[in-house]
């Protein structure tokens, strides 16, 4: 009903007892095993309890270390049974404890929440869009005058008909909107003004909705959603083949908090200088070709068939290359600094800094009797803005007698990992970018010792500096310091963003927009007398209340009999 026209009967008609609607009929017919999921669901016991198990992964998925994303799952598993044993090491593999955010328990408790949230916001609905079509009008005498301001009394004249219409006009000067219900006894009148209130509730539940179809609908890669991680190094570069982007790191900025003894090993912020360049190809191109502008070679992103052969900045004169005579080149789009928070955007790409460290590629090597050499390789990726605990960089040889024997980073006596100098000598100093080219090594003959905690301390490790455990060298081939940079393309981003905006508009509605509510019953006494009891409420704001009924008893000329109420 709109607030501010006159109700026909037909829409003043009161709510039915519960029980004899249409609607409760509807649910009684259903089947009860649908009847009794959809109820538990809208349930807020329910909804609470999804909410701790959803808050307490989150809890995991925080303080339990993950694995990369993109590793082999048969890797990650043998290295958390040679880190934590068979037994811890495959519950958490099985529990997907290394990747909580993408486990299928995690999932299938956001899937059950979004559902509870659906259920919850389509009951409190239909409550709240009953409440504004057909609100209850008749009320008992008892309900009225325990109002926040009320009185009762008895009029010296009139016919009941005018004095209800004379209430009725009150009300509407007073900007109510009035709804009316006759009956045997006589008439109720039921105003109110602010029903736009009782909307907030119903839009917060509709702006959680919202948020949550927003973040699946934006962690989906069926419409386009995608994250992939680059570890570039200082001049590196990133491609991204969807939008056709090179994304070049100029330099990079890690300032840490003063300390003592000069910095302190906390970093206030890190921050990465990106320059953004689109490929240009003035002319028919017989074959795609990248240009990039330092000229040292064909680089990441290449085309897998050679197309990538050219090589020279876009405005140097020898961009007119062999490739035909075509002007080829990199043309600079945009510059940035991305910061933690303060994202590069481009082409609805958004590239975040998300971390910083060193990447180190160590060689093991052992030769065989007949003089033959067999040779493997590991990749540590030493995280610079999450400290990293010992056994988070872990290694099996995988060559010569000493195959299964397994390697790890340890703390040296300054709690570091990565220790400044070179050729075994250690210099107690803060250690800050470029990191430094030592690493403090132990070694475990067997996963047996390993697991048994028999580690033995093999010394520093560094390009100049290799090590010997058993019949196998161990080398540092090169020491890469790199910023952590994560391209993401989330289309869920706006209606999420709407979602907030729902919520303001429904939070703004349900705190400060007051429902200011009256009742007005008009009762024919059997001596031909009229009976009148009147009662509002406004909130915190009493006075108004209060005002509202001192203003209707004068113009009924009601004379009191007795006052309900707080005075």
């Amino acid at each position: 009903m709109g607030m501010g026209k006159q109700p026909t009967r037909a829409e003043t008609k009161p709510e039915e007892p519960a029980g004899s609607s249409d609607d409760v009929g509807a649910e009684q017919e259903a089947p009860g095993f649908l009847a009794e999921v959809w109820s538990a669901f809208g349930s807020v016991k329910v909804a609470i309890i999804l909410l701790i198990v959803w808050a307490l992964g989150s809890v995991l998925g925080t303080v339990v270390s993950q694995a990369p994303p993109g590793m082999d799952r048969a890797a990650i598993q043998r290295d958390l049974i040679a880190a934590l044993g068979p037994v811890l090491g495959s519950l958490k593999f099985h529990l997907q404890l290394y990747c909580v955010y993408h486990s299928f328990w995690y999932r299938t408790v956001l899937l059950l929440l979004c559902v509870s949230i659906v259920v919850c916001t389509v009951e409190r609905s239909k409550t709240t869009l009953r409440r504004l079509r057909r609100p209850v009008v008749r009320a008992s005498l008892p309900s009225v005058t325990r109002m926040q301001a009320a009185v009762q009394g008895n009029l010296r004249g009139g016919a009941p008909e005018e004095t209800v219409v004379t209430a009725m006009e009150f009300l509407r000067s007073r900007r109510y909107a009035v709804c009316r219900a006759d009956h045997d006894q006589g008439t109720d009148l039921y105003a109110r003004r602010g029903a736009v209130r009782l909307l907030g509730p119903m839009l917060v539940h509709i702006s959680v909705l919202l948020v949550f179809l927003g973040a699946v609908y934006g962690r989906s890669t069926w419409f386009g959603s995608f994250t992939a991680n680059a570890w570039i190094e200082k001049g590196g570069w990133h491609h991204d083949s969807r939008t056709d982007q090179y994304f070049l790191l100029r330099d990079f900025h890690v300032p840490f908090r003063p300390g003592q003894d000069g910095e302190s090993t906390v970093p206030v912020d890190y921050a990465s200088d990106v320059v953004v360049y689109e490929p240009v190809v003035s002319g028919p191109a017989e074959q795609r070709v990248y240009v990039f502008p330092d000229g040292t070679g064909t680089g990441p992103g290449a085309e897998p068939d050679g197309a990538a052969d050219v090589v020279i900045p876009a405005d140097d004169p020898r961009a007119r290359s062999a490739s035909g005579g075509k002007e080829v080149g990199l043309r600079k789009v945009r510059e940035a600094r991305i910061r933690v928070n303060h994202p590069l955007m481009s082409k609805g790409i958004g590239l975040y800094q998300q971390d910083w460290g060193t990447i180190v590629d160590l060689v093991f090597e052992s030769r065989g009797a007949d003089g033959t050499t067999q040779a493997a390789r590991a990749t540590w990726v030493l995280h610079g803005g999450t400290q990293p605990r010992e056994g988070d960089a872990l290694a099996r040889l995988g060559v010569g007698a000493n195959a299964h024997s397994l390697i790890r980073l340890k703390r040296d006596a300054y709690g570091r990992h990565v220790a400044q100098g070179g050729d075994n000598q250690v210099v107690p100093t803060n250690n800050r970018l470029p990191l430094g080219p030592s690493l403090y090594i132990e070694g475990a003959a067997s996963p047996q010792d390993a697991m048994a905690g028999q580690w033995q301390d093999l010394g520093y490790l560094s390009p100049s500096h290799p090590l010997k455990f058993g019949d196998v060298t161990i080398r540092m081939s090169k020491v890469t310091p790199f910023t952590g940079l994560e391209a993401k393309r989330d289309p869920g981003v706006g209606l999420v963003m709407f979602g907030f905006a729902v919520a303001i508009v429904g939070l703004v509605l349900a705190f400060y927009v007051p429902l200011r509510q009256a009742r007005v019953k008009v009762v024919q006494l059997k001596d031909g007398g009229i009976r009148v009891a009147a009662g509002a409420t406004a909130g915190a704001d009493e006075a108004s209340a209060r005002r509202l009924i001192e203003g209707l008893a004068e113009a009924l000329e009601l004379v009191p009999r007795g006052r309900g109420g707080k005075r």
